[in-house]
């Protein structure tokens, strides 16, 4: 089973490119969320922070006693989509790992990565990477109705996955539902938009509202209506206290129990406002 709350390498801790000095500080916060519970940790190639993730992992488990196989590592092939079997070696060499239990392809923006297969030769390569157990589960990321149904009819392993912007401002109702009918879970990025870099818009008072109601942060609020929504939602911080709360939601299912009155009432208004914060020169809206 894949654990459903994922502590994130990208965003603040964007690198942009491989081989740069180690960063102490993500070294530390993922070791500290390997410490609280987090079994779950997102990377990938463009992110620049595999390294600092291998680094993480082989200090916790040498301080844990956990073994590699209590941990489930994702990463994501996107400048190296060109030849994504060596893309997935080499980010297994970064990782200092002998596969990664799921591996994404971050974008079905080709032309990003001069790429130019098509999404289903893109696909068929990513099955190949399961035959020859470089990583257990393959996903996808960053996809559209029209970009899942170029290949999720013909492929030969499902995506178990699909990593997605979602946030009350982006809720993509029809994504939603034709991954819910072919089996690929939704994983949500950027599900703080609201609270973040989207502060002026409706959700901000039904969350305040909320948190005030339940007493809890902002941020648990939304963690918690992303994962009623969601497989995996994915979040970040370098403060443990506020790791410890996410973490308890995903752990006990009663820490903050909106209704389903609470969650409509996220949803209602975040049908006022469509924002969309990433990869808004790939999307049409």
């Amino acid at each position: 089973m894949i654990p459903r709350l994922a502590f994130g390498t990208g965003t603040s801790w964007w690198v942009g490119q491989n081989g740069k000095p180690s960063n102490p500080q993500l070294v530390a916060s993922v070791k500290a969320a390997l410490h609280l519970g987090y079994r779950h940790i997102d990377t990938a190639e463009i992110y620049g922070t595999e390294s600092d993730v291998g680094i993480a992992i082989r200090e916790f488990l040498a301080e844990s006693g956990l073994r590699r196989e209590d941990l489930y590592i994702a990463t994501k092939v996107g400048p190296g989509m060109a030849d994504i079997a060596k893309a997935c070696k080499e980010s297994l060499g970064r990782l200092g790992l002998t596969y990664v239990d799921l591996f994404y392809i971050h974008s079905p923006f080709f032309s990003n990565y001069k790429y130019e297969g098509s999404l289903s030769d893109a696909w068929a390569a990513m099955e190949q990477l399961v035959d020859a157990g470089l990583t257990k589960q393959i996903a996808v990321s960053n996809y559209s109705v029209d970009n899942l149904k170029e290949f999720v009819p013909n492929a030969r392993i499902k995506p178990v996955l699909n990593q997605v912007e979602y946030h009350p401002y982006l809720q993509q109702p029809e994504l939603a539902q034709y991954c819910k009918e072919h089996g690929i879970g939704l994983a949500s990025y950027g599900g703080l938009i609201p609270l973040s870099t989207k502060t002026d818009g409706p959700v901000n008072a039904v969350v305040n509202a909320l948190a005030a109601k339940y007493g809890v942060s902002d941020s648990a609020i939304l963690v918690k209506w992303n994962l009623s929504k969601c497989q995996v939602t994915v979040t970040t911080s370098s403060k443990e206290e506020r790791l410890k709360q996410l973490l308890e939601l995903e752990k006990n299912a009663s820490a903050v129990p909106l209704t389903a009155e609470d969650l409509q009432a996220i949803d209602t208004a975040g049908a006022q406002l469509h924002h969309r914060q990433f990869w808004t020169k790939n999307f049409p809206n």
